[in-house]
Formats: structure tokens, sequence, C-alpha cells
């Protein structure tokens, strides 16, 4: 310090002309400073349950000293809660090219799924290290949740002030989380609506062969389940494949599984234009729909109608994501596209159309003599198309007023040479039956076959009994109902519904037997003159019913036959 009095123009530097008292300041340590600029990366809409979502990028400048960073606090804004976003996370941009990527950034930090009481996320227990030279970026990652009720809720992350991040100096060792020391720029990301999603899982419940002109087969049947809303399906487009075209498969509707039994039934409701017949590029459209699905799911049947056409195939199916269109019940928002929509397992096996035919023609007479018989009642012709045919059980109905007890023996014959008239070539299929259940004979255990595109016979055989009051019955036969009839198909192993054709025979009446046995009264001579001696006994006797003579014819033999000799 030097000094010049002003009067003696003396320099008085020296200590003894010069006082100090405490004259050192205390020592100061400098610091850095930090910014952080909020990017949002996150959409204007996300479907539920998706994972690895980045909503914020943080990029952190630091000036003055490096900075280690132990605690972000995260707030969720908006109608969205903890349950509706789970596993927060902050990865480090490890490999420093600004977009998160699951694979190559680094987490830090433990993951998260509960909020403090200020809905905060807060993340610790972890170090964060900023240099000064160039940006260090953190993402917050969250995934969205597939709760019931996440679909429509609202949500933006963000860091509300300097003090939702904790950071000491590398240098300086202070603890700097203070607004002089922290500068944020726009740390929140945009709103974000969560919506929901729906997966399509196909059932399969046609058979690899059914029959043809047969009404309401259903084809598959379509578990919807929604994810975070319900939904409202306004459009279904299905795709026909196969070689099939709009005439052979026709009446092609969707029903509500209204029961949820998973079987389709009368119960269910038709859904839309019921009975679509023709196609646009293969597809029947069904538009103008209202089906609204909850989140506790509802299913849908695809039913058909076959014309009369053999050796068809086709399959149904619900071929890409764009075949459905969905809307959100809560958000509102269309849900078409491969993000929202899962199909599993929605295309039916591919289904022939094969068919056993069955017509009838009755061999019966009109009338038949008990204790006959052979009877030849009816013929029935069975033709196979589109694959060959195994029949293993033919019920046959016997109506009238004829009983067991009336007639018996009734077989089966294969007509093997197909002369549509019983005789001794014919072979007999399956046992003799004599009684009936509910009227009907049942021929059960059967290995009939009918090789496809041809022709078989079969004729039914009885015998009319001699049983006491049989005269007098009548009775027909006939195969009533399709489910009299048991079919398989012989490669696909398949029941197939028959297709029946007068199979009726005609009405036979059984009557009885008249026995006339004649006894000599008369001796060998008798003397002129004679009157009212006896000449014959006549003993009659009716079988199986009564009977009224009204007719007696006596002739008279001898060597004499002239008027006056009796």
């Amino acid at each position: 310090m030097n000094a010049i009095t002003g009067a003696s123009g003396l320099n008085l530097t020296a200590s003894t002309n010069i006082t100090l008292t405490t004259t050192m300041s205390g020592n100061a340590t400098s610091h850095g400073t930090l910014t952080v600029t909020g990017t949002s990366r996150s959409p204007a809409t996300i479907v539920v349950d998706t994972a690895n979502l980045a909503i914020l990028q943080l990029n952190f400048s630091a000036t003055g000293e490096g900075f280690n960073i132990s605690l972000i606090n995260v707030t969720i804004n908006g109608t969205a809660t903890e349950a509706n976003l789970t596993n927060v996370r902050l990865f480090n941009d490890t490999n420093g090219n600004g977009a998160f990527d699951a694979a190559a950034d680094t987490q830090i930090g433990p993951a998260l799924n509960t909020t403090t009481a200020a809905a905060k996320f807060v993340i610790t227990n972890f170090q964060y290290n900023i240099s000064t030279s160039g940006i260090n970026t953190l993402f917050v990652v969250v995934n969205t949740s597939g709760a019931s009720g996440t679909g429509g809720t609202r949500f933006s992350l963000s860091l509300n002030k300097t003090g939702d991040i904790q950071l000491v100096g590398a240098e300086s060792s202070r603890n700097l989380t203070a607004d002089a020391n922290v500068t944020l720029t726009t740390p929140e990301s945009v709103t974000t609506t969560i919506h929901g999603k729906v997966t399509f899982t196909g059932s399969n419940v046609i058979n690899s062969a059914v029959s043809i002109s047969a009404d309401g087969i259903s084809v598959i049947r379509f578990n919807i389940t929604p994810l975070g809303e319900g939904v409202n399906i306004t459009v279904l487009n299905v795709t026909r494949g196969g070689n099939a075209s709009d005439g052979h498969i026709f009446n092609v509707s969707l029903y509500n599984d209204t029961d949820l039994s998973g079987t389709f039934n009368a119960g269910d409701g038709a859904l839309g234009t019921v009975g679509l017949n023709t196609t646009t590029s293969s597809q029947y459209v069904f538009s103008g729909l209202s089906f609204n699905v909850p989140v506790a799911g509802k299913s849908l049947f695809l039913v058909v109608t076959t014309n009369n056409t053999n050796d068809v195939t086709f399959n149904l199916a619900l071929n890409g994501t764009g075949a459905a269109n969905l809307i959100g019940t809560t958000t509102g928002e269309n849900l078409t596209g491969s993000s929202n929509i899962t199909l599993t397992s929605t295309g039916s096996n591919t289904a022939e159309t094969v068919s056993l035919s069955i017509t009838g023609s009755s061999l019966a007479p009109a009338t038949r003599v008990i204790n006959t018989a052979n009877v030849s009642v009816m013929l029935l012709n069975l033709t196979a198309g589109g694959e060959g045919m195994n029949v293993s059980v033919i019920k046959i109905t016997r109506n009238e007023s004829a009983t067991d007890n009336d007639i018996s023996n009734v077989r089966l014959f294969n007509d093997t040479d197909l002369s549509g008239t019983f005789n001794a070539g014919d072979t007999q299929i399956g046992p003799a039956v004599n009684t009936t259940s509910a009227g009907q004979y049942e021929f059960a255990g059967l290995t009939y076959n009918i090789p496809q595109g041809s022709r078989k016979s079969l004729i039914v055989v009885t015998n009319t009994s001699s049983a006491a009051a049989t005269g007098g019955k009548t009775f027909r036969f006939n195969v009533n109902t399709t489910s009299d009839v048991n079919t398989i198909t012989e490669t696909t192993a398949n029941n197939v519904t028959e297709t029946l054709t007068t199979p009726v025979s005609n009405r036979i009446l059984i009557y009885g037997t008249v026995t006339l046995t004649g006894k000599v009264l008369n001796a060998d001579f008798v003397e002129i003159n004679t009157g009212g001696f006896s000449v014959l006994q006549l003993n009659i006797t009716a079988t199986s019913e009564g009977a009224n003579v009204t007719v007696l014819n006596i002739t008279r033999t001898g060597t004499d036959y002239s008027t006056t000799l009796i």
C-alpha cells in the first residue's frame, strides 16, 4: 500500500505509518449453473397396454462445473392416475442420437408404479453425472396400463419446479437445488389421450364337410375382447375363399351369441343386414352396424346356408385389421388399424359341400296274406356327392294299425344288381329286426358304403305274421327324418345331413285265410225217394280274422246229372 500525505508530501509507506485492522475478506467458492430444456415426445393419442413410450426428453447443459443428479420428481397431470400409467422410468440417451431406443439406451434409477400424495413419481437412488461438455439427455419413459377404464383418460408429465431436480456441483460439492442455479424451459409433455384396443379371437365351428341345402350352418365364432374401453362395431368385412361363388353360399349373417353359450341356437339374435347373398371382391360387407361390446366382451357367430351343389369348397375369414371398423365408446377414437386390433385365428377351416341323397320308391303290394315271407316293401336309392359316404344307422318307421305281432323279420337287403326288385342275388345288410322302439325298427352298427358319385340301393323286406287278429291290419314303412339316418363322410369323417325324397311306401293290407275241410256223411247206397239225408259236412276255419261266406258253390259228381235224380 502506498500513501502520500497531502501537507508534507512525504511517502508514508511503512508499517510505522499505516495500521491495518481486519482488512481480509472471507474465502468464496464459485459454482456452476444448470439449464434443463424439455421437449415433448408424447403422441396426441396412444393405445392402452403400450410399453416403452417416451413422453418427455430432458436436455441438461452445465456451465461452470459438472453436476451429479440424484433425484427427479415427475408429476402426472390430467385425468390419468397411477392405475393408468405403469413402469415410469428414466433412460440415459446412451448412444447420443437424441431419440429413445429401449435396446441401446440405459435405464437409470428404479421403475415406479406409484406416486406420492402430490401426484409425483419420485425417482431417486441413482447418480447421473452431467459434464460441462455438450448436452446430456434423459428420457422419461412409461407404459400405459390395460386396466378397465384406462381408455379415455388424459395425461401429461412434467417437472413443475427447479426443486424437482436434486443436484450437487461436481467441483463445488454444493447442493445447488435452487431457482437461482437451475433454469427450466418447457419441462412438460403435450397432453396424450389413452384409447382402447380390441382382440378378435376366432373359434372354428364348421366341419371340413357340410351338407348341401343346409340352413343355419355356423362357420366361425368371433370372441371380441376390448381392453381399456368398450367399442362399437360399425363395419365387418368377411372374405370368402375357396371355389364357391355367390350362388353356392348365401344367407350369410352375423348373430350375437346372446347367451354366451358358445353354441349357435335359436336364442341368438341377428345383427345388421340378415342374409347377404352377394359379395364385393369376394367380401360380404356388413355395414351400418351398431354393435356395442363392453370391456367384458361379447361373441358373434357367422352363419351361412348352402345350396344344392356338391363338391364346392369355401372358407370365411376376417382377413386383416382393416376388415373391422371400431369406435371407442369413451374416446370416440376410430380404432381401425393394426396397432389397435389384434386378430387371432379369425379364419374358418375350408369346408366342402357333400351330400347323401335318399330317394324312396314303394314296392309294397296293396294286400298280402298272413304268414307270407320276404315281402318287398320299399326301395331306397342312395347317391353320394362330394365324397364317399358310410351309413351306420337307418331307422325304419312303421305306420298304420299293424303292431310288432303282425309283421316280423324286417330286413335290409343291398340291391346288388340294382334291378329295383328283391331277388336271390341280393345280400342282407345288418341283422333282422323283430321289435320296434317308438314304432321304429333300428338298424345300427352298419358299414354300408356308397362311393363318391355313385348310387346304391337298399330294399326293405319283411314277413307277415299269422298271429291272432293280424288279418285286417295295415302298415306302411318310411324314413321319417334325416335324424333317422346316420351318415359319415368316408374321407373327412364328418356327419352329413341327408336329403330325403318320398321315403315312404304304399299301404299294405294284411288279410287272413279261410280253410274248408269236408267230411262225407252219406252211405254208399241210398234208396230212391229218400229225403233229408246228409251228404257232406263242411268245416270252415278262419285264421287271423273272421270271414263272411257270401257264396258257396256245390258241385255234383256222378253218372247221372239229370235234374230229376235229386
